[in-house]
């Protein structure tokens, strides 16, 4: 539970920074900054501790030489509600540009609610999955 709120309280300069660019007109570079942010935190918050650990496990005599983790499927769900918001992404985003045949996505009030509604949902069925 603290690891959630954690999280959540680093996402908030990042999301502060990105309102402040959009309604600068820069609604490109707000976009750009919330998946830049998302998958650094993703590939440093996961892969150096994980590079860490196993570097520490090789060093140790008789370790097997890979990484543990206790608690699995609860990683496993939440890469899915993840997996399912990238896919959302590309395809409301990055698909419909190709098929429209535009040089750049276009973040509409339908896209944006589609999101926040996608947010909303991915929050409460983590929470299902986790309390239930």
């Amino acid at each position: 539970m603290t690891a959630v709120l954690v999280a959540a309280g680093a996402e908030i300069p990042d999301a502060i920074q990105s309102v402040t660019v959009a309604t600068r007109g820069y609604g490109s570079m707000a976009v750009a900054n919330s998946c830049g942010s998302q998958i650094t935190n993703i590939l440093l918050g996961l892969g150096l501790p994980w590079l860490i650990a196993d570097i520490r496990a090789d060093a140790t005599v008789g370790s097997k030489g890979y990484v543990r983790v206790p608690d699995h499927t609860n990683l496993q769900v939440a890469s899915l509600f993840q997996f399912a918001n990238l896919a959302l992404f590309v395809v409301a985003l990055l698909l419909m540009a190709a098929v429209k045949q535009t040089p750049k996505a276009q973040l509409t009030r339908q896209k944006a609610l589609l999101f926040m509604g996608a947010y909303v949902a991915c929050l409460c069925g983590y929470a299902i999955y986790i309390f239930a």
